[in-house]
This record gives structure tokens, C-alpha cells and sequence, in this order.
């Protein structure tokens, strides 16, 4: 920080001097963070960031079975679906944690 606040100090003095700076980018990385980025936008535009679950879940599904089909939509609930039937230990579960797990789900796809 301390480097950063020299520079800026340096800059605010000599108006006349121009910084370039050549940016390095990581395809992978940077790709899957624009994506999520992207996602979240479209997400706010189509209320999916409404407090209430169900509306924020059926957001995530209109917008998902958009983009990739309602195919993914419903892997997904298969999905989740065989993996509560193969738990071996019975979990406390309630809907609110089903429909929480179920978003995760919608927006990691």
C-alpha cells in the first residue's frame, strides 16, 4: 500500500507524467469470474436477487433454462434428487434448506 500511495503522491505532483500499465490475463481464471459476473447482472435484471427464495429460485431457472435449456434445469433436480436418496444418514432437512441447496445448485450450473 505503502507503494501505491508514493505513486499516487508522484502522479498528483507531476500531472505531465503518463503511466501505462499492461495487464496479464489468466483466460481460466478471469473467464470463469466474468461469467459469474455476467450471470449475477442477469440475475438482477430478471429478480433474482429477490429476498424471497422461491421467486429468487424460479429467477434462476427461467434464466437457466434460457441459456442452456430446460433439460439442465430438470439434471439438476434429478440431480439432487438421487443424491437425497442415497444418503445413508438421516439429515434434518427442511424446505428451506432444500430450496437454499437447489439455488446453490442452479447457480453454479
Amino acid at each position: 500500500m505503502d507503494n501505491l500511495a508514493t505513486l499516487a503522491g508522484v502522479l498528483i505532483d507531476r500531472p505531465q507524467l503518463i503511466l501505462e500499465i499492461h495487464a496479464i490475463v489468466d483466460r481460466e481464471k478471469d473467464g470463469f469470474a466474468l461469467k459469474q459476473k455476467q450471470l449475477t447482472e442477469q440475475l438482477i435484471l430478471n429478480d433474482g436477487n429477490n429476498p424471497d427464495l422461491a421467486k429468487r429460485i424460479t429467477a434462476m431457472e427461467t434464466l437457466l433454462g434460457r441459456l442452456a435449456g430446460e433439460d439442465a434445469v430438470n439434471k439438476i433436480k434429478v440431480g439432487l434428487l438421487a443424491e437425497a436418496a442415497g444418503d445413508e444418514q438421516p439429515v434434518e432437512s427442511s424446505p428451506d434448506r432444500e430450496n437454499d441447496k437447489y439455488g446453490k445448485s442452479l447457480y453454479q450450473a
